[in-house]
């Protein structure tokens, strides 16, 4: 299933997953949760704390910029 946003950009309404490694280098992995071009959850400490984390960060970068190709 897809949505267009108001700037005519597709986004897919399915939540997805991406595993990523710690950002402090190591064997930790975390699952970041996404969902129409919208990062919404990490399983981070960082996030257990409420922030927004570093892992969010990046993605929410990653996907603004494959949306902006659009």
């Amino acid at each position: 299933m897809y949505s267009v946003d108001f700037d005519g950009k597709i986004a897919s309404l399915e939540t997805q997953t991406r595993d990523v490694s710690s950002s402090r280098g190591g064997d930790r992995k975390y699952t970041l949760t996404y969902r129409a071009g919208h990062a919404l959850d990490c399983t981070c400490l960082g996030r257990r704390f409420g922030h927004v984390c570093i892992h969010m960060k990046k993605l929410q970068e990653e996907l603004d910029a494959q949306q902006a190709l659009w």
